[in-house]
């Protein structure tokens, strides 16, 4: 956990482009929160560019968000994107830790 923690927060405040179809997104990593064994971050969406024009989007609101933990012997790693999410990926970790038995 450790070492994925480490990684997560030496992406913060770079840009990461997703492309997928002709269409690009961008995003910027955002730091990394911790709450109790849940560490977590928010990337939002900044810009959309599609055949060589870029749209400005982050008043959309739009983020992709990602959660991980362990407990026991177990890492619950999830990523959750959409429009305005709240804490959406820690809520969906810390539901899946309370399933699993010390």
């Amino acid at each position: 956990m450790a070492s994925t923690v480490n990684h997560i927060r030496g992406c913060a405040g770079k840009p990461l482009t997703y492309a997928h179809g002709g269409v690009s997104g961008v995003y910027t990593v955002g730091a990394p929160v911790e709450a109790g064994p849940v560490t977590s971050i928010r990337t939002p969406l900044s810009a959309v560019l599609q055949n060589g024009r870029s749209t400005d989007v982050g008043s959309q609101d739009t983020a992709a968000l990602r959660a991980v933990a362990a407990k026991a012997n177990v890492v619950v790693d999830v990523d959750v994107i959409g429009r305005n999410l709240g804490d959406d990926a820690a809520a969906i970790v810390s539901g899946i830790l309370g399933r699993i038995p010390s």
